[in-house]
C-alpha cells in the first residue's frame, strides 16, 4: 500500500512538472514569436486606435511610421519586451493595433499585428493577433465603451506581455 502511494505522489510530482515544463517552453516561443516582429525586414508599421464618438470605421488608422529612424525605435521597443506573461487587466484605457508591414520574397508584403493596450496605472501589454482574429476586430463600424469588452475577448484573456510606452518624437 505504501508503494502504490508513493508511485501515485512520484507520478503526480513528474506530470506537474512536466506541464510546467510545456507552458515555460509555449511562453518562451510566443516570447520569441514577439520578438520576431523587429525583423529587419520592416518597411512601415501602421497604428490604429479604437476611438469613440468617430464616424470612421474602427480601429482608426492614425499613424504610420516608415522611416528608418522611426522604425529602429520600434524594433528596440519590441526587443525590449518582458518575458513573463500576465493576464489582461479588468479595465483598459486605451486599445491600439500596431500592423507590422514587411518586405517579403519576390515583392510580396507579409503583416503581424499586435495589440497594444494601456491600463488605468498607465501599463502598457501587448498580444499577438491572428489574421482570423483581425478580422473580427476590423468589424466595428463604430466605437463605444460597451465594445471594448468585447474586443479584448476577441484578442484573448492570457498571453499578454508586458512592455514599455512606445514614444517616437
Amino acid at each position: 500500500m505504501k508503494q502504490i502511494t508513493f508511485m501515485l505522489l512520484l507520478i503526480s510530482f513528474l506530470c506537474s512538472n512536466s506541464n510546467s515544463d510545456v507552458s515555460h517552453t509555449n511562453n518562451d516561443q510566443n516570447h520569441n514569436s514577439i520578438i520576431s516582429y523587429s525583423n529587419n525586414s520592416i518597411k512601415s508599421v501602421e497604428v490604429s486606435m479604437y476611438v469613440t464618438n468617430s464616424v470612421r470605421g474602427q480601429p482608426e488608422l492614425i499613424n504610420v511610421y516608415y522611416e528608418q529612424s522611426d522604425i529602429d525605435i520600434i524594433k528596440s521597443w519590441i526587443m525590449n519586451t518582458t518575458n513573463a506573461t500576465t493576464s489582461i487587466p479588468s479595465s483598459t484605457n486605451s486599445i491600439f493595433l500596431y500592423k507590422f508591414i514587411y518586405q517579403g520574397l519576390n515583392n510580396t508584403e507579409e503583416q503581424k499585428i499586435l495589440a497594444y493596450v494601456t491600463d488605468q496605472n498607465n501599463d502598457v501589454l501587448i498580444h499577438q493577433i491572428s489574421a482570423e482574429t483581425l478580422r473580427k476586430l476590423n468589424r466595428f463600424d463604430t466605437f463605444q465603451e460597451k465594445d471594448r469588452s468585447t474586443i479584448l475577448s476577441y484578442i484573448g484573456e492570457d498571453d499578454w506581455y508586458k512592455t514599455n510606452e512606445l514614444i517616437i518624437r
